[in-house]
């Protein structure tokens, strides 16, 4: 894919910086785990808001950094090779009903794991039609999803701790190193700043 059909795709242009939100809500949303894996674990209540005020931030990031790039890049085009809503919305929505209904019948410890392998198939389907960059870091993911849900089989805080870092380095450096190697590539290598 050419930077410039990159800067064209409605959900590419914006991928980068979108990574670069997620990376460290990623990173935020491991505090409560980190919480209960030291035995003070968060009430639910609490949990809930919490994770809902940082994806909520997230997506309203995500908006300006679509509101941004249609000034800077122009509106984008609507011949794109591939539709990243009709990837990403049902993968997105089925993996939130798992999660709920995960943590409803008392098996939130398998959440973490459910994500990760869920958003590296994405990233991997993704990045096979359009940017290889998200291939591999989809592959990465999925890779550290499955060690995760090898780990979580036992529930001792040894265990939850690896795997609360090996998200951290998945889902929140990862998404950050992602963005910016896509960035590099397709929006700052040239005289164009986005």
């Amino acid at each position: 894919m050419t930077p410039e059909a990159f800067r064209q795709d409605r959900f590419l242009r914006t991928s980068g910086y979108n990574l670069a939100v997620w990376g460290p809500v990623n990173l935020f949303l491991s505090l409560p785990a980190y919480a209960g894996a030291v035995g003070a674990a968060w009430n639910p209540q609490a949990l809930f808001c919490y994770g809902a005020v940082l994806v909520l931030a997230a997506i309203a990031l995500m908006l300006v950094n679509e509101r941004r790039a249609e000034r800077v890049l122009g509106e984008p085009s609507s011949d794109t090779p591939f539709n990243a809503a009709r990837l990403w919305s049902p993968v997105l929505v089925a993996t939130f009903a798992l999660a709920f209904a995960l943590q409803l019948i008392g098996l939130g410890q398998f959440v973490m794991p459910l994500w990760m392998i869920v958003t590296g198939i994405g990233f991997l389907m993704w990045g096979l039609m359009t940017v290889h960059v998200y291939a591999w870091m989809g592959a990465c993911i999925m890779l550290s999803g499955s060690l995760v849900l090898a780990w979580q089989s036992g529930v001792e805080a040894p265990n939850a701790l690896a795997s609360i870092h090996l998200w951290n380095i998945a889902m929140g450096a990862g998404f950050i190193a992602a963005s910016i190697a896509v960035n590099t590539d397709y929006l700052w290598n040239d005289e164009r700043p986005v």
